[in-house]
Parts: structure tokens; sequence; C-alpha cells
């Protein structure tokens, strides 16, 4: 049974390696007949060729460095592409970091926006009352930020004098609190006391009351 597997295996092999020479020897025959025709037709090409895009490139080059004095900088579609790959990857890395590291780098960069805005001439304070409308992403940056400023002025010593006033409210609010337990205590017990004190006299008999008529039955 095994060898006649191994002979089919074989048989299978062998026509499969003359059906590949066959083949080949057919493609060479078409290319020796129809030789012209077939490097008459025109190389398959893009639409730009690689020659085309060194040229396009060079030519932005030389316009980028001779706009550069005026400030109207023209970057190649290459070098457009390559800061749009820049900026993907940065985001990405900005995705994966943790929650208390993505709001230390928007509040920095919300920071440096501001100073920004400050330099340029023309800004005012009205521009910025204008941005309403404030996202929870938004809003927990501002928080994380005024977290922030909050601990620098602590570290720094100006929060002490706050600080000793809110112990010192604190140290009143027990005081009225204890004062406050006390006296309700108190109450609660005087209550207590007023109670058990009717009780005892309900249970005593008053002496005008009338006796028994079976002691003093009329005869």
């Amino acid at each position: 049974m095994g060898s006649q597997i191994a002979d089919i295996l074989q048989e299978e092999r062998e026509e499969r390696a003359l059906r590949k020479a066959e083949m080949e020897a057919t493609k060479a025959e078409n290319m020796i007949a129809h030789k012209d025709t077939i490097f008459s037709r025109p190389k398959r090409t893009w639409f730009v060729t690689e020659k085309e895009k060194k040229l396009v490139a060079k030519a932005a080059k030389e316009s980028a460095e001779n706009e550069k004095g005026s400030g109207n900088e023209v970057i190649s579609a290459q070098q457009a592409e390559d800061l749009k790959m820049k900026e993907k990857r940065k985001r990405e890395l900005e995705k994966n970091l943790p929650r208390k590291k993505r709001r230390k780098l928007q509040a920095a960069r919300e920071m440096l926006e501001d100073e920004e805005q400050i330099k340029k001439p023309g800004t005012s304070a009205k521009n910025k009352k204008e941005k309403t409308g404030l996202s929870l992403v938004d809003l927990g940056y501002q928080r994380a930020k005024a977290v922030k400023a909050a601990k620098k002025a602590l570290d720094a010593g100006k929060v002490v004098q706050k600080a000793s006033k809110k112990s010192k409210r604190s140290s009143q609010r027990t005081q009225s609190r204890t004062e406050e337990m006390h006296e309700l205590f108190q109450s609660d017990m005087s209550e207590s006391k007023q109670k058990r004190g009717n009780r005892g006299r309900g249970n005593k008999k008053s002496k005008n009351s009338f006796k028994s008529k079976s002691r003093y039955k009329r005869r």
C-alpha cells in the first residue's frame, strides 16, 4: 500500500514538471515570434514618475529657501506626510499615557497658549471671556491647574495664614458642637426626671378620695 502511494506521488511530480516545461517552451516561442510587438509597447509607469517626484521636491525646496525671509515657508508633500505621521504618533503616545500625565501636558500647553496670546498685540481679555461652553475635560484640566497653583503657593508659604484660619474655624465648630450635645443631653435628662416624678405622683392615693362602699355600707 505504501509503495503504491509513493508511485502515485512520483507520477504527479513528473506531470507538474512536464507542464512547467511546456509553459516555459510556449513562452519562449511567443517571445521569439512576437518580439517586435512586445518591445514596441510603452513601458508601464505611474502618473508621476520617480524623476518627476524628485524634480517637484527640488523645486519646493528651492522655493522654501527663497521665501524664508518673508516667513511663508512651503514644504513638499513628503515633508507634510512626515509631519502628519509624527503628529499621529505623538497623539497615540499621549493616549497611552496615564491620566495624570495627560493632564499635566494639557495644562502646560494651555499655559503656553495663554502666554502667546498675551504676547500678541491686539489680544484682550474680552476674547478670552468669549470662550464659553466648556466641556468636562476642559473643566477637569482647569481644576487640575488650580490645584497645582494652590500646591505651589502652599510650598512657597503663601497659604499658611489661610490654613491657620481654617484650623481656628474648625476648632470653633467642634466647641460649638460639644456645647450643643451637652445642652441636648441635659434637656433629655431633665425631661426623663419629670416623667418619673409624674408617674410616682400618679400611683399615690389622694387623702380626699372616696373610700370603698363595702367597708361603709348603710345599715
